[in-house]
């Protein structure tokens, strides 16, 4: 494909001093991981056709690193499976500190002053329990159709940890934001995001993607959801038609919350271009990565969870 030479033209334009070559080496770097983006969506996409026959450890690894946005209508219950799998461990390690921290460290002083009718025999321990809070988290979800699957699967995600483990509340954005918590109090999982994705009686207007407005519908109706020990996610291109990305608005959540993580299904060398405001967005952001597969969001909700 030539490969070599293009890399080779794209060092010698980086090195020299007119900044009409250099910016045309940016050019042809971004234009370069567009064509690898399109060759993996193509790859992925025929093998989701032929891969009935594919042993399922095979298919499991595959499908853990797959393009949340190529995954095929028959492969979802497989993916859920997959979810379910992931969660467990994380699940199994908070309960544990739970249980850890009911019993905590010795306490001394207590212990002897609780057990002096006893002659010096400690018969009942008194221990120091540090107490664990739970993350409490508020999701913002791009539900448009670019975004709608990593979208259904960070969902899943989230609300298959248990109850103990994290607050979470949810919005949905895509013309204008909502608040499905309710949702996932009222019904399972797997119903809740069926009626996300109807969007019938929700009141979210699934039209082009604007951020702007998304953002005042959040301080207008979930800023006060937002403390200094709330986590903000947020899921989203952060592509927005040209309007007003409204960064002031960014500015507020990111001061008044603990930590702004956003997850950008794109690949980074996209963020920025065309109708992208993510680089105006990122000096708001405490961390900001790629997500596009299941193993991003493992490694992602198991840091937050890790942090507090």
């Amino acid at each position: 494909m030539g490969l070599e030479g293009l890399d080779r033209d794209i060092r010698r334009l980086s090195k020299g001093d007119n900044p009409a070559l250099r910016q045309k080496a940016d050019d042809l770097k971004v234009r370069k991981e567009f064509l690898f983006e399109n060759v993996r969506d193509f790859v992925e996409q025929q093998f989701s056709m032929f891969a009935a026959s594919v042993p399922d450890k095979i298919m499991e690894k595959y499908l853990r690193d797959m393009k949340l946005s190529n995954v095929e209508q028959q492969d979802f219950h497989r993916m859920h499976a997959i979810i379910k799998k992931m969660v467990k461990p994380l699940n199994d390690v908070h309960s544990r500190r739970r249980k850890k921290a009911k019993r905590g460290i010795l306490d001394l002083k207590k212990t002897l002053r609780d057990n002096v009718a006893c002659q010096g025999l400690l018969f009942e321990p008194r221990w120091k329990a540090k107490k664990i809070d739970r993350p409490d988290m508020v999701v913002l979800c791009d539900v448009s159709r670019s975004v709608e699957m990593v979208a259904r699967f960070m969902l899943l995600f989230l609300y298959s940890l248990h109850e103990e483990i994290a607050k979470i509340r949810s919005f949905i954005f895509c013309s204008n934001m909502v608040d499905v918590s309710s949702l996932f109090d009222e019904y399972e999982v797997a119903e809740a995001l069926i009626r996300i994705k109807k969007g019938t009686g929700l009141g979210i207007h699934l039209g082009r993607t604007d951020y702007g407005q998304a953002f005042r519908d959040f301080k207008e109706n979930g800023l006060d959801r937002v403390t200094n020990k709330t986590t903000v996610l947020i899921l989203g291109d952060a592509r927005n038609n040209y309007g007003d990305p409204e960064t002031a608005i960014m500015d507020i959540i990111h001061k008044r919350g603990k930590r702004v993580i956003w997850l950008n299904p794109e690949f980074p060398p996209f963020w920025g271009t065309g109708d992208s405001e993510m680089r105006k967005y990122l000096p708001f952001c405490t961390l900001a990565r790629e997500c596009s597969s299941i193993n991003h969001l493992e490694r992602v909700v198991g840091s937050i969870l890790k942090a507090g």
